[in-house]
């Protein structure tokens, strides 16, 4: 499963689209859709089904062997309004349709460019909409955050995966285990290197579970 982006980069981001002295964003469309793309890096496809369900995908994708189901609902698939698997499969909560976050968004044509309008807290709600769709390891979830169920019952969270998509994910918390591949990790990033040979974390996982994260270090290669 690929990780979710972490908040510390979503909020640079928007701080980079923040119109001066406004509690508004101005970013282009078209960066709000790769936001939205990343976003859905971890959103679960079930194959046989996306295939078997969407047969121009089906002849796509086997015209383009470097391209899967799931790459292809990232990157068009779930803006085409296709769902990522059957109603009720493993219990998955299928994201938000595109069509209905659109909505939300006010999108102005400016010098050639389409741009969008929107308030910074309307933007973040929509990025909650979509977390409610990343599966959350509940068991994992809670043994790793152990205040996750006084937090639960304080902030009147229904379920473990309302709190990820409401308030873990904003406090850095992963919604399960993600697997570092150390080797690559240790090569790609020069400052883990150093951070490990001065003690910083004991491994490149604990590096990244504690530190890389935040930092925006991926876990593995894109």
């Amino acid at each position: 499963m690929r990780y979710v982006p972490p908040y510390a980069s979503l909020s640079r981001w928007m701080d980079r689209c923040a119109v001066s002295g406004t509690t508004r964003l101005n970013p282009t469309y078209d960066d709000v859709l790769d936001v939205l793309k990343a976003m859905l890096w971890s959103v679960p496809v079930d194959d046989d089904w996306y295939k078997a369900e969407y047969p121009a995908v089906a002849d796509y994708l086997a015209r383009n062997p470097a391209e899967t189901p799931r790459s292809h609902f990232q990157k068009h698939g779930y803006f085409e309004g296709r769902k990522p698997f059957a109603t009720g499969w493993r219990d998955c909560t299928a994201p938000v349709p595109f069509a209905q976050l659109k909505t939300r968004l006010r999108i102005i044509p400016t010098c050639g460019h389409l741009r969008v309008d929107i308030e910074r807290d309307d933007f973040l709600a929509i990025i909650r909409s979509l977390l409610l769709a990343v599966p959350v390891d509940e068991d994992w979830y809670r043994r790793i955050y152990p205040g996750v169920v006084k937090a639960m019952d304080d902030e009147m969270s229904p379920s473990v995966a309302d709190h990820y998509a409401n308030h873990g994910y904003f406090q850095n918390y992963f919604p399960f285990e993600i697997t570092v591949d150390e080797a690559w990790y240790v090569s790609r990033y020069d400052h883990v290197r150093t951070g490990l040979e001065r003690g910083v974390a004991k491994s490149p996982q604990d590096h990244f579970m504690r530190l890389g994260y935040k930092e925006g270090c991926r876990p593995t290669p894109p």
